[in-house]
């Protein structure tokens, strides 16, 4: 069992997540429960899934997204809205199965810069025209430990990174949607780490966009 956080980090010129802002950093809620790898893993057999609805109550409470969880997973959090950055809307929010502790987190896009010679000084994680501001970081594994570690994943701050897989489909259809001049990088790591004496594992799906300013 494991806890699986997606996240699809799009950056301008760069890469990064303000480690100084609060839980909006890198998920739905400040609790998350990793799931114990010696779990007993559930039955075998025929699994349902039932219909989520998550309302945006930032716009008359109206249908933002719907899809399939299992029959009995617990949702939490849903659309957060952060109007200082460009990316107004996340859907911040975690789904977690109450007999194994299986999880899965959804966590926020959102648009990052870096000028190699600004006009003015402007400090790592500031917000410039609503981007967070921090030189590219390109191997995945720093970027998490730089950007989430500090305060969102707290819990991963002295975890190891024990597999990485390189995800060349999912870049590559990501880069569909922009230029020849950007670069994508998709991977999922898994770290493994203790919490009292029992062994635990997570896997964190990460995608990150760098475009060149022109």
């Amino acid at each position: 069992m494991f806890t699986i956080r997606a996240l699809v980090i799009l950056t301008i010129a760069s890469t990064s997540l303000a480690a100084d802002r609060p839980a909006v950093n890198a998920g739905p809620a400040p609790a998350r429960a990793p799931v114990n790898a010696q779990a007993t893993p559930p039955a075998q057999g025929t699994l349902k899934f039932t219909k989520l609805s998550v309302k945006d109550p930032g716009i008359n409470n109206i249908e933002a997204v719907t899809f399939l969880v299992p029959v009995g997973w617990k949702p939490e959090g849903g659309v957060q809205w952060m109007p200082d950055y460009s990316v107004l809307a996340n859907l911040l929010m975690k789904i977690t199965d109450p007999q194994t502790g299986a999880q899965i987190e959804f966590l926020p896009i959102q648009k990052f810069t870096h000028l190699t010679n600004p006009t003015f000084p402007m400090k790592p994680f500031s917000n410039y025209m609503g981007q967070v501001v921090h030189e590219p970081i390109k191997d995945l594994p720093t970027f998490v430990q730089t950007m989430y570690a500090p305060r969102a994943l707290p819990h991963l701050q002295n975890a190891k990174v024990v597999e990485q897989e390189n995800l060349p489909k999912v870049a590559e259809q990501v880069a569909k949607n922009y230029g020849e001049k950007s670069q994508v990088l998709s991977s999922r790591l898994r770290y493994a780490y203790e919490i009292k004496g029992q062994p635990w594992e997570e896997d964190i799906y990460l995608t990150l966009v760098y475009t060149p300013w022109e």
